[in-house]
């Protein structure tokens, strides 16, 4: 058998142990001091200690007590800091939130209404399933650099919001008032950025001009992060969604399918593709794979072949502008002198023309692309151009 059915709960220092403890009424006991120290006076043999060092120490406690039965290798899952690596201890601590659900609902119905609409169309339910189990939003961040929480307290203890810094507490007078010392999250300034990039709170000329706009083209990893947070925020300031299309697109991996980064040397940077392969391959390559909303992995080699279709593209259109006369595409079509092969490729381009439109408004650019790069390279280059190249050539002469 493992185990005895008891159950170690911490809620100061877990968060599934402090929604237990919350369902019963626990009390939350915070042993850490904000450095990762512990704080416990009542076991001076541990207080003060680091927590590496506390847990030497209360081997060695254990030992000398002749209570350590054994010691076995344990894996489980640790988080780490992403910036320097170091292990997260969760504590508990005053912060300032926002109550969720009245800002979600409204939110959840452009959603439902298609006011707003999602680009692979699949990424609406997973807005909408984050939308409905959405949770308050904890805003403050004890960091050096973001907006400063607008938040003064006086001495009284009257904590009150204010737009501009104020000259004494509206509610007992007291003209002693301190800021509260946190920012925001980055994402609360982030949710507000569709509208006060153009002046917002003032009515200015550029938010009347370009609020509300149409697209949003961004990752999928911050579609709850960013987007649903501008969605919000802007129905709750402004009345209206800030943008009626949300183009999401995946992430460029590298060959072998691990993330880009620098520290791993997997990064590649763009400009090196433009500058051997052009921006227009670069370009094509990139709206042709990373609007499925997938992650994609990187192929140089793919990209060279759109410089291939570059080329293409390039030389049909030399070799047109050598042969006909420079007023050429100014002058209207005479159907009455048009030859079949004529009439066959003005017949594909209009069809072509409305497929690729139709792709465009859909947001699946691959699809349009491999249109163009059918009809540009194959029925245009190879046979429409060898059709008429005798005319061609009675142009020059």
């Amino acid at each position: 058998e493992f185990g005895t059915g008891a159950v170690k709960v911490t809620p100061g220092h877990d968060v599934t142990d402090y929604d237990i403890g919350e369902r019963h009424h626990l009390p939350v006991l915070s042993i850490l001091t904000l450095d990762g120290r512990m704080n416990i006076p009542e076991v001076p043999q541990l207080h003060g200690l680091t927590v590496p060092a506390a847990r030497e120490r209360i081997v060695e406690m254990l030992r000398s007590e002749g209570a350590l039965q054994k010691i076995e290798p344990y894996r489980h899952s640790v988080g780490h800091c992403d910036r320097c690596g170091a292990v997260i201890e969760p504590i508990v601590s005053a912060q300032w939130w926002v109550r969720m659900k009245p800002l979600a609902e409204p939110a959840i119905a452009v959603a439902e209404s298609d006011d707003v609409r999602f680009h692979p169309e699949r990424w609406r339910e997973q807005y909408l399933r984050w939308m409905r189990n959405i949770r308050d939003w904890n805003i403050s961040r004890q960091l050096w650099l973001g907006h400063r929480i607008p938040v003064w307290t006086c001495a009284n203890g009257h904590a009150v919001a204010y737009l501009k810094d104020p000259q004494q507490c509206e509610q007992c007078g007291d003209r002693h008032l301190a800021q509260d010392p946190d920012v925001l999250d980055t994402w609360f300034s982030s949710s507000l950025w569709p509208f006060v990039t153009l002046g917002w709170p003032t009515d200015t000329k550029d938010l009347r001009r370009f609020y509300p706009t149409q697209v949003l083209d961004t990752a999928r990893d911050i579609l709850y992060l960013w987007v649903a947070r501008m969605v919000f925020m802007s129905l709750h300031f402004l009345h209206v969604v800030p943008f009626s299309d949300v183009l999401i697109h995946g992430t460029v991996l590298a060959p072998d399918g691990r993330r880009m980064s620098k520290s791993l040397g997997t990064g590649v940077d763009p400009l090196d593709m433009i500058e051997r392969y052009g921006a227009d391959a670069t370009r094509a390559w990139t709206a042709y794979f990373g609007t499925s909303g997938q992650d994609i992995r990187f192929s140089e080699e793919k990209i060279r072949s759109y410089q291939l279709f570059a080329n293409k593209l390039w030389n049909a259109t030399r070799l047109l502008l050598a042969k006909l006369p420079e007023a050429a595409s100014l002058m209207p079509i005479d159907e009455a002198t048009l030859e079949p092969a004529d009439t066959w490729i003005l017949g594909r381009l209009s069809a072509v023309t409305r497929l690729v439109t139709e792709s465009f408004q859909r947001f699946e650019f691959g699809p349009a692309i491999d249109v163009l790069y059918e009809f540009s390279w194959h029925e245009f280059a190879d046979d429409y151009l060898e059709l008429i190249k005798p005319r061609l050539q009675a142009c020059r002469s």
